[in-house]
């Protein structure tokens, strides 16, 4: 069958604390768009989840992260429930912070949160998670959900790495850059309490005063502002700081962090640890803290060392080039356990394939007079979403509702519906060549549209 039809839904950036993984999903699959929603907070997305255009939003699969969930979705009212309920819903769980918010001390305020997290496990037919992630569920799920439940949704399962990992290709055979000449420390992480700055700025402090005399630089890139950066930074290494905030731009980014070759992994707890990643395979050299599981059960224990011992061992990367590269090898081979970027596409695309197969295969009603009606109508032209109304017999009020939409839906691709994206409209027909016959919009894009990206 075709690729399906993805679309995620998606909070635009609302603080200098939350950047979207969402827009890397185009790195795994190509046939996507995204509604974006706006929201006060990530923690507060109600209101914005109410102003979904349902005349304009279908697809045969969505997406959306822990920021937004599904039990959200349908708890936004009787016509969001009859909409989402009997749709394919695939959830991407980006958070890491499981066990010490459920059963620490700390992190408490986001309790809710992950127990909103659990409950969008339950009612998502896929649920994404990293490797390391569905580790740490295996340790937490026991605790809270039934046997059968947890059964229900190791079922679900996607074990793949977040998209972000794959936006700078894979990570071969990449040589660890010299340090022959100095040292270029990169931060190109959110500067919260779990990624730890104190022990990673205080690491390089530590070796600064160790070795004066070796040349350092420590390049920064991060949200927020150059001088809530510095609070961070202990004063002896100040002048050594070149700064830049978030870089949205792939080819920007690429070039911002070039010419560093160290970094280290401080973070308190991580569900992967992306920017770890994107280092590596720019060829630098790293020390993981033995606070960061993530990498330690992804990479393997070669790299992972106590807070005390990184001066010491910074230093001894400057001095032993050989261990250097030993230690830059192993942490390869154990990227390599990782799938690669073809085959994260073939498992992302089969995963949705096998989702609609089911759902096509499953589908009632396709034989019903208001199925043959509204395909007879898509046989001589390519409709709206108001049209395929139109044409059942169905009123098209201002808000579209959604009663029976979905298996409507489902019983119309059974007989060979498709869609497309045009002009920022969602399109239906039964031959793929009346696409070309939609006439352009002036604008460029459908007045009513509030999505960007186009299904290719």
């Amino acid at each position: 069958m075709a690729s399906p039809t993805l679309n995620i839904i998606g909070l635009k950036e609302s603080s200098k604390h939350y950047v979207p993984h969402y827009y890397s999903v185009a790195n795994l699959y190509k046939n996507l768009r995204i509604t974006h929603v706006e929201s006060k907070s990530v923690m507060h997305t109600a209101e914005a989840l109410k102003g979904l255009d349902f005349w304009n939003l279908d697809a045969d699969v969505f997406l959306v992260e822990d920021s937004i969930g599904y039990t959200g979705l349908m708890n936004c009212g009787g016509n969001h429930f009859d909409y989402f309920a009997d749709s394919i819903k695939m959830y991407r769980i980006a958070h890491g912070l499981f066990e010490k918010d459920d059963f620490g001390a700390k992190w408490t305020k986001n309790l809710g949160h992950i127990a909103e997290i659990y409950m969008n496990m339950v009612a998502s037919d896929i649920v994404w998670v990293s490797p390391v992630l569905k580790r740490i569920l295996g340790r937490t799920l026991p605790q809270l959900l039934s046997t059968e439940r947890i059964k229900d949704i190791r079922n679900k399962l996607m074990v793949l790495p977040p998209p972000d990992y794959y936006k700078l290709g894979d990570a071969e055979t990449v040589k660890p850059k010299s340090l022959a000449k100095g040292l270029c420390f990169l931060w190109n992480h959110r500067f919260t309490a779990t990624k730890r700055p104190k022990a990673f700025f205080g690491a390089v402090s530590e070796f600064h005063k160790l070795r004066p005399k070796v040349p350092i630089e420590i390049r920064i890139c991060a949200l927020g502002t150059e001088q809530e950066a510095m609070a961070h930074i202990p004063e002896n290494v100040r002048k050594f700081v070149t700064f830049r905030s978030f870089i949205y731009d792939k080819k920007e980014y690429e070039e911002f962090i070039a010419p560093a070759n160290i970094t280290l992994g401080t973070s308190e707890i991580e569900s992967f640890g992306v920017s770890v990643f994107d280092a590596i395979k720019k060829g630098m050299h790293y020390l993981n803290l033995d606070c960061n599981e993530a990498f330690s059960v992804i990479a393997g224990d070669h790299c992972t060392f106590k807070e005390k011992e990184l001066p010491a061992l910074i230093a001894r990367l400057v001095d032993a080039p050989d261990w250097a590269r030993k230690q830059h090898q192993k942490t390869l081979e154990g990227l390599s356990n990782l799938p690669d970027l073809r085959e994260a596409r073939l498992k992302f695309k089969d995963t949705l394939v096998q989702a609609v197969n089911y759902k096509i295969e499953t589908a009632k009603g396709d034989r019903s007079n208001k199925v043959q009606v509204a395909l007879k109508a898509m046989s001589k032209k390519a409709l709206t979403k108001e049209q395929v109304y139109t044409a059942m017999g169905w009123p098209t009020p201002k808000t579209c509702r959604n009663a029976f939409w979905q298996e409507y839906y489902w019983a119309m691709r059974k007989r060979g519906m498709v869609t497309r994206v045009i002009n920022g409209m969602v399109y239906y027909t039964t031959e793929a060549d009346l696409f070309d016959k939609v006439a352009p919009s002036k604008a460029g894009v459908n007045s009513r549209s509030t999505n960007v990206g186009l299904f290719s």
